[in-house]
């Protein structure tokens, strides 16, 4: 379904029990990432699939029926779906669970101070005065105990709400913080057993999908999975990138870097910034990135000779500085790679032709519009093209359109 490019070290090799990191942008990027590792010849692999660390919520047995609901499925596909046995096929597909902050919900939240023995308690010693609004002006009235309101069915579509801690006070996060630390800790060194035993590992450092196109702060898994093998484990760092403004199949770039070894995991900021930097070395700039700046910071009205113009002049600055940069761009002509990208944005309703020139409607159109998906893709493109920049911030005045 996508179109892949590799570039891979000359000799590329990956060491048993190597824990292997990436950035993470998609859904996508997971598969694409081990179909890429694994090395496929014919029916052979060189390489064996790695072990994924992913939300735990995915395992629970409502999450596919949930997630189906969300997407607005008619009634009763979800349901019908949510039957799939998805933990034994994750499982079999070596995914393994850590638990996230971001996707413990408040149905989780709830179930979680029933166990520690809160389900007696009223909800407003126990729930932030505004998540109690909330639940009233959707529910009604909320019941008189924290086990009445987990069974309430009126609850409906909070159940499913991220970042279900926040919905709690302070005191109620402080009971439930040493049983969240101890589920954690068990998946880490399930995780680390995997490492020790000499299978790779996969951990996204960020913990989840960036959702602006740069990379997100790095969390502590990645330094505590890495504290808790007996001999620190090689680290595999790579980095994904995108190219969706064209036709076709989406492209997705692959860049493999050189093994990290010897890390100090003492220091965990230290820690996170070599690998945060390792990422970033990595992140590939394709064509969509490029037309993306432009039609980001460059003039509202223009022709393709002048983005075209300023993309060989960008093209030619990043290559003189040594960021990585898409193969397409020294294999295809710059004025077709220009065309195509600018076509994709007209025919999203970004760009509008006003004679031989380009009016650019995304200058218009883009803060009242930032949840349009196209918007967003330009958007998140020249996010991640700037967080590549920031590794020599001199450049970017040089290629500012």
């Amino acid at each position: 379904m996508y179109k892949k490019e590799a570039i891979l070290p000359p000799d590329f090799e990956i060491e048993r029990g190597s824990l292997i990191v990436s950035n993470h942008l998609r859904n996508s990027d997971i598969p694409i990432l081990s179909s890429v590792l694994c090395r496929r010849k014919g029916l052979r692999f060189r390489f064996p699939l790695p072990f994924f660390a992913t939300r735990d919520d995915i395992f629970g047995p409502r999450f596919l029926r949930d997630f189906l609901k969300a997407a607005a499925w008619p009634p009763p596909l979800p349901t019908l779906v949510g039957l799939v046995p998805l933990r034994r096929l994750l499982r079999m597909l070596r995914a393994r669970p850590i638990r996230r902050v971001r996707e413990f919900t408040l149905d989780h939240a709830l179930t979680a101070l029933r166990a520690a023995g809160l389900g007696d308690q009223p909800p407003e010693r126990v729930l932030r005065p505004d998540t109690l609004r909330r639940m009233e002006a959707c529910c009604g009235r909320v019941p008189s105990t924290l086990s009445a309101l987990e069974r309430s069915p009126r609850l409906g579509a909070m159940r499913g709400e991220i970042w279900g801690l926040r919905r709690l006070r302070l005191a109620a996060v402080q009971r439930l913080k040493p049983s969240f630390r101890a589920t954690v800790d068990d998946q880490l060194r399930v995780l680390a057993e995997l490492l020790k035993a000499g299978h790779l590992v996969y951990l996204a450092p960020e913990g989840t999908i960036s959702e602006t196109g740069g990379m997100s702060r790095i969390r502590q898994g990645a330094a505590r999975l890495y504290m808790l093998t007996q001999r620190p484990p090689t680290i595999q760092p790579l980095a994904l990138s995108y190219d969706p403004m064209r036709r076709g199949r989406l492209r997705a770039v692959v860049r493999v870097g050189t093994a990290l070894t010897g890390l100090e995991p003492g220091d965990t900021r230290a820690f996170n910034a070599t690998l945060r930097r390792a990422l970033l070395s990595l992140y590939t700039i394709t064509p969509s990135h490029l037309v993306a700046r432009f039609l980001a910071a460059g003039p509202e009205t223009f022709t393709s000779t002048m983005c075209a113009a300023w993309f060989e002049r960008a093209v030619q600055a990043l290559r003189e500085a040594g960021l990585p940069l898409d193969p397409v761009l020294a294999r295809v002509d710059a004025a077709k790679l220009v065309h195509v990208r600018l076509a994709w944005a007209a025919r999203h309703r970004l760009l509008r032709r006003e004679g031989g020139c380009w009016m650019n409607v995304w200058w218009s159109d883009a803060k009242a519009s930032m949840y349009d998906a196209p918007i967003r893709v330009v958007t998140q493109l020249d996010t991640g093209f700037g967080e590549a920049l920031s590794l020599m911030p001199e450049l970017a005045g040089r290629i500012q359109p």
